[in-house]
């Protein structure tokens, strides 16, 4: 009762792995692309740029207030008189104008103010066009972080096997040399070799599961998961991708990079705030209109009465202590910071496309490399392991191509990765989106 009990417990605990499917890239980017903090951090700066843009726009519009006001305290208006008998002195007589209840309702729409709205507009326009490009750029860049992470696992995975692999050769060859050993064809210093190599890879072993654990939590990272949750995946490193050509991809970099594209709009910034700095310096003319309503009891309104008033007002500000002109000193060395951060940023922007250019070269052609040599290793193995049952090789050649074979095997999954990682560092700098070849 007791065992069937605990059977049905591991089952049920177990359901949840049972019922999990595996994950496929496609499945992992659409995750990252719903779910990651730094792609949604950017998606609020969007949005909060699309609200400075219409907050900017408002001030196209009139401004319309309201007011309500009770008059506690008051001291009323003196009037002098002329005196109606001549030789007496004038007469100085308190007339009430004001009302213990008032309301006024006002509405100021700008006509002219120098610019410096409309600059302000554009300016805003300007940052919420930035801000859709950023998160282009987000996207494109969490993009390739998920397919190198994904595939990161995958590796961490893969390379296990072969330590796994290379762990069952070693205690294959242990096995023979204990057989030889029994046989007097060997000394003992081979066992302890073999020995050695046992346990060196049982150590490698861990090490590769602590790799893995890693690799997945930088994923479920990417991915917006929790740590504690299991991720499960589907897919084999990539062993080849579209071809690419160096004009193409400068074509598509110059006409896909977000990055580049914010260039522009950087740089019509910084004009808009110097003009929107010279603005200051004009006046601001508006149409004013007031209304007011006043009385002085809530029980008869018949009592109360109104008037209004349509008004132009230019206002100037004559002295502001000189922050105007310093305003717009601040203005022009922003702008010209600008055009050096923006020719800074485009030369280290097409350097960079020439380094991954070069890079992804140099890992396809070590794809072609050393998937040979680990075809050769290969058939090394089995020609030396033969040979060393026959005698006619030392323990040491047997063991240098069970090494070399574990190496080879490695060096070749790892440069598929590195060959995948320089394709996807490819396509966040051209903003596009190569099709997997797998």
């Amino acid at each position: 009762m007791v065992r069937t009990t605990i059977l049905l417990l591991a089952l049920l605990l177990s359901l949840p792995l049972l019922c999990q499917e595996p994950m496929n890239l496609a499945q992992a980017l659409e995750m990252a692309m719903k779910g990651n903090p730094e792609l949604l951090q950017e998606r609020a700066r969007r949005e909060q740029a699309t609200g400075f843009k219409a907050a900017a726009f408002s001030a196209f519009l009139p401004t319309v207030d309201a007011t309500l006001s009770d008059v506690v305290k008051k001291k009323v208006m003196e009037v002098e008189f002329p005196s109606l008998v001549p030789g007496e002195p004038p007469q100085r007589m308190k007339i009430d104008f004001t009302r213990k209840y008032q309301f006024t309702l006002q509405a100021v729409q700008p006509l002219f103010t120098g610019g410096r709205v409309l600059s302000a507009w554009k300016s805003a326009g300007e940052a919420e066009k930035i801000a859709k490009l950023m998160v282009q750029s987000k996207q494109d860049e969490i993009r390739a972080r998920t397919k190198a992470a994904f595939y990161g696992v995958i590796l961490a995975r893969k390379s296990l096997d072969v330590v796994d692999r290379a762990l069952q050769n070693a205690e294959n060859v242990d096995r023979i040399v204990k057989e030889r050993l029994k046989e007097g064809t060997i000394k003992r210093l081979d066992l302890l070799r073999a020995e050695n190599r046992v346990d060196e890879l049982k150590g490698e072993r861990v090490r590769g599961e602590a790799r893995i654990v890693e690799a997945e939590n930088l994923l479920k990272t990417l991915l917006g998961m929790g740590i504690d949750q299991k991720v499960l995946l589907s897919g084999e490193l990539p062993d080849s991708h579209p071809p690419l050509s160096r004009e193409g991809l400068t074509r598509a970099f110059r006409q896909g990079n977000p990055l580049l594209e914010t260039l522009s709009s950087r740089l019509r910034i910084g004009d808009l705030k110097v003009k929107q700095a010279r603005a200051s310096l004009f006046p601001t003319l508006s149409l004013v209109g007031q209304y007011n309503y006043q009385g002085d009891g809530m029980k008869d309104f018949s009592q109360w009465y109104n008037y209004y008033t349509i008004s132009l007002n230019l206002s100037f500000t004559l002295f502001k202590g000189g922050s105007r002109l310093a305003e717009g000193r601040i203005a022009k060395a922003e702008r010209d910071e600008v055009r050096s951060a923006v020719a800074a940023l485009r030369d280290s922007l097409e350097s960079e496309l020439e380094n991954c250019w070069k890079r992804w070269l140099a890992e396809k052609s070590r794809v072609e490399y050393t998937k040979a040599q680990h075809q050769r290793s290969q058939e090394e193995f089995r020609l030396a392991e033969l040979s060393y049952r026959e005698g006619m090789l030392t323990y040491t050649d047997l063991e240098l191509s069970q090494v070399a074979l574990a190496e080879t095997e490695l060096r070749y999954l790892q440069s598929l990765y590195e060959w995948a990682t320089a394709t996807y560092s490819l396509e966040t700098l051209t903003g596009s989106e190569f099709p997997e070849h797998v």
